[in-house]
């Protein structure tokens, strides 16, 4: 399950486009996709809604840093990478600039990979503290330190503001 912060809850365009969505989702089967088998909301308290999503065996990413508080190595970065797909919405640490604006378009998705990767190799998300939707919007990321050049610059591409600057695949 994922639950819904109250406020969207409560957000009547954001439900609708929620359920969209997740109508969306549920139409697609994939071995690298999560599957969504539901959006519900409680009849009893309005503020709590959630998704129900397949459940996945593994960890969460918070666990997995637990295990490597300075970065995951890269070679298991690149396996895990290299089959992963995202979503349209998502949590805020990994939503593109056009997410923000509510626009649907290709690349967000090689943005939150690009987020969920660099956060893998550095061991934080690349936008931390303060005003995280600002920052999203116009700060560039710090590159990693100890990671090559080859991946830094890949990643920064993934996290490029403008969405004609992403690469057109996450190859």
């Amino acid at each position: 399950t994922k639950l819904l912060l109250p406020e969207l809850a409560n957000d009547s365009e954001f439900i609708t486009s929620l359920k969209e969505e997740a109508k969306s989702s549920m139409k697609l089967s994939h071995p690298n996709i999560v599957n969504v088998f539901n959006l519900h909301r409680d009849e009893e308290n309005a503020n709590v809604a959630f998704l129900v999503l397949k459940y996945i065996k593994g960890g969460t990413m918070k666990e997995v840093l637990q295990e490597w508080p300075q970065g995951v190595p890269i070679e298991r970065v690149l396996r895990t990478g290299s089959a992963s797909s995202g979503t349209g919405l998502g949590t805020l640490a990994y939503m593109s600039p056009q997410q923000l604006h509510d626009k649907d378009c290709a690349s967000n998705d090689i943005y939150s990979l690009a987020a969920t990767l660099y956060q893998a190799l550095s061991g934080r998300a690349p936008f931390i503290g303060g005003d995280i939707e600002e920052k999203i919007l116009r700060s560039i990321p710090e590159p990693i330190e100890g990671v090559s050049d080859v991946v830094n610059r890949a990643l920064l591409a993934g996290l490029a503001k403008d969405e004609s600057d992403r690469p057109e695949t996450a190859e």
